[in-house]
């Protein structure tokens, strides 16, 4: 079974692990183990959406999870995802592992005053 929220937790576990780190290099690997994760749990996603389509699933969202917050104030936790957020999803997976991959030499920030504007 699908959980989305494994999608959400997958960001701050890394973020969190990337704060207790102490040298960059350790920065940069668990950085990379993260985004390994969030894009094969995405990918797990697709193509399982894609064969529940296939099945002949017609349900306007899929892996749905609704948990309410605050009932009086009528707050929920609320996820699932349709065609468009799948492709998305794994979008945003594909750029984080390549923004990560692509900095991975940088050791100096560049200044420069264009980015102040």
């Amino acid at each position: 079974m699908i959980n989305l929220s494994i999608l959400l937790l997958i960001p701050l576990v890394t973020a969190l692990l990337v704060l207790i780190c102490s040298t960059a290099a350790q920065i940069r690997m668990v950085a990379l183990l993260g985004s390994v994760a969030q894009l094969g749990y995405s990918s797990l996603i697709m193509f399982d959406y894609m064969s529940q389509r296939t099945a002949g699933n017609k349900a306007q969202m899929l892996y749905e999870t609704r948990h309410s917050w605050f009932s009086s104030l009528n707050i929920e936790y609320y996820v699932g995802v349709d065609g468009i957020s799948v492709a998305m999803i794994m979008l945003t997976a594909v750029v984080v592992m390549t923004g990560i991959l692509i900095s991975w030499n940088v050791t100096k920030m560049a200044r420069s005053e264009e980015h102040h504007v």
